[in-house]
């Protein structure tokens, strides 16, 4: 379910969810999940949902796609130490920093924090699966999670070992943009 069809406020997670292509073993080919049936548009398919009140953002992202998949994902830490990020009275503070927190300006959510994430083994069902390439030529000019997805599905291997290299950053800062649908992406944590 993509976050922004899901309440009309709140907070939300957008999840970029990765996989290893079948037979592929490390070094080799990463492929993003999308949800089945969807377009291109400003919420670009990604797996998310809404985080009710009280609930930990990170967890949220876990329970989004195990939902979905049917298996148990990963968090993959981003690459830079996280700093101390001061946190509203009666918000859950994540137990794992969030990539990006982007504060929706007139989108359907207050605030939507986004994990990478990978699952074990082959692709598994219940996402459309396709290589960073593939997610990148759909994608029309202003879709910046999209875009954005296909980036980092580039440097998997890089980020999966915490590896902090110029391609990562490039990927990083991809969709970062003010011109997009959604808010501008901050990364408070780093």
């Amino acid at each position: 379910m993509s976050p922004a069809r899901t309440a009309s406020d709140g907070r939300a997670v957008r999840c970029y969810v990765f996989a290893r292509a079948s037979g592929t073993d490390a070094g080799h080919a990463w492929l993003l999940g999308l949800l089945p049936g969807t377009g291109t548009g400003p919420t670009a398919g990604l797996p998310g949902e809404h985080v009710p009140d009280g609930t930990d953002p990170a967890a949220a992202a876990l329970h989004a796609v195990s939902r979905l998949t049917g298996t148990t994902a990963s968090r993959v830490t981003p690459p830079v130490s996280p700093l101390e990020r001061p946190w509203t009275a009666g918000t859950v503070r994540p137990t794992v920093p969030p990539w990006w927190v982007r504060a929706s300006e007139d989108g359907p959510y207050g605030t939507e924090y986004e994990y990478v994430l990978t699952v074990p083994g082959a692709p598994p069902a219940g996402l459309r699966w396709l290589t960073p390439a593939a997610a990148r030529a759909r994608a029309h000019p202003q879709d910046e999670n999209l875009r954005l997805a296909a980036a980092l599905g580039g440097v998997m291997e890089e980020l999966v070992g915490g590896r902090i290299t110029p391609a990562v950053i490039r990927a990083m800062t991809v969709g970062h943009s003010r011109r997009g649908l959604g808010g501008p992406r901050t990364a408070p944590e780093w």
